[in-house]
């Protein structure tokens, strides 16, 4: 199963209350996910939005990011939702386990639609889980922010120019 028909297959079970949008790809990758919807007969059951140059905008108004691949290197896109204040709902790729706590900033799931929708509905049961959840996923996507990661990198620079006390 793709990562696009598990995520058809989360949205269903979830039910009508939830909708799928699908950002990102190079240049105009809106037709292989339609293509991809068509053949697996779920016509317009997801927003297909290609590639989007406001970073930003996929996550606005988007309860969860659900991210159920089965391969990816580190995870931008987790971390672009994680700053926008946005769980993450990931398989175990990439950053998954370096950024996902369980109900704290989002849900590690396996390859599996059921398992996906679960998590979706545990972060989303009711408004107060959900802003708290949107606080802490922000809180991690801080540790990781470029003025934090430089300073690091300044430190440990700085620490092996020092000249070795003999």
């Amino acid at each position: 199963m793709t990562t696009l028909a598990l995520a058809i297959a989360a949205r269903d079970i979830i039910g009508t209350g939830g909708g799928l949008r699908v950002a990102g790809g190079r240049f105009n990758s809106r037709e292989p996910y339609e293509a991809e919807e068509a053949q697996l007969g779920v016509a317009d059951r997801g927003e297909f939005l290609g590639t989007v140059a406001d970073a930003p905008a996929p996550y606005r108004g988007a309860d969860v990011f659900a991210l159920p691949a089965d391969y990816e290197t580190w995870g931008l896109v987790c971390m672009e939702a994680l700053a926008c204040g946005v769980p993450v709902v990931m398989s175990r790729v990439g950053c998954a386990e370096e950024v996902i706590v369980a109900g704290e900033t989002g849900q590690i799931v396996g390859y599996d639609a059921q398992e996906i929708a679960g998590a979706i509905g545990a972060l989303t049961t009711d408004t107060t889980t959900l802003a708290t959840v949107r606080r802490h996923a922000r809180t991690m996507a801080e540790r990781y922010a470029w003025s934090t990661i430089s300073r690091d990198y300044e430190r440990v620079a700085l620490a092996v120019r020092a000249p070795a006390h003999v």
